[in-house]
Order: C-alpha cells, then structure tokens, then sequence
C-alpha cells in the first residue's frame, strides 16, 4: 500500500517537471523577438536531464515502469528536437 502511495506521489511530482517543460519550451516558441537564446535553451535542456534522473531513480527503485520512463522521455526529446526545427526554420527565414 505505501509502494502505491510513493508511486503516485512520484509520478505527480514527474508530471509537474514535465509540464514545465513543456512550458518553457512554449515559452522559447513564443518568443518573436529572440528567436534563439542559447541560455534558455541550456536550462531546458538541464531540466530535460534533471527529469531524466528522476525517472532513473523512480524506476531503480521499482516506482515507476521503465516503459513510462521511456515513453516521458521520448515525447520530451520530440518536443525539444521540434523546438530547434522551429527556431531554425525561424531564423532561417
């Protein structure tokens, strides 16, 4: 029972980190006037490794199922690889 509740508390802690994410790279999106900030850039991508170890220790620990942990990782990896499409296309215009 206490595996379950740690198991919940953990993946709603993850969830919030991702939609941070998710959020910041919106935010980078967004920006007309900046269309590449190299600093924005690097802390999402620590946020993204950050994430990455939290999921690492959820699933070493037996938390979360390494399959959620690819998945969330992949779908964040699509997201910031498509944020860089977009901002090259961007400048490139």
């Amino acid at each position: 029972m206490q595996d379950n509740i740690f198991s919940i508390k953990v993946k709603n802690k993850i969830e919030k980190d991702i939609k941070k994410i998710e959020d910041l790279i919106e935010a980078q999106l967004s920006l007309r006037k900046y269309r590449e900030c190299p600093l924005y850039q690097d802390v999402i991508d620590t946020h993204i490794y950050g994430i990455s170890k939290e999921l690492e220790l959820a699933v070493e620990v037996g938390l979360l199922p390494k399959k959620y942990s690819n998945t969330v990782l992949e779908e964040l990896e699509n997201k910031l690889n498509n944020m860089y499409l977009n901002l090259e296309q961007k400048v490139s215009k």
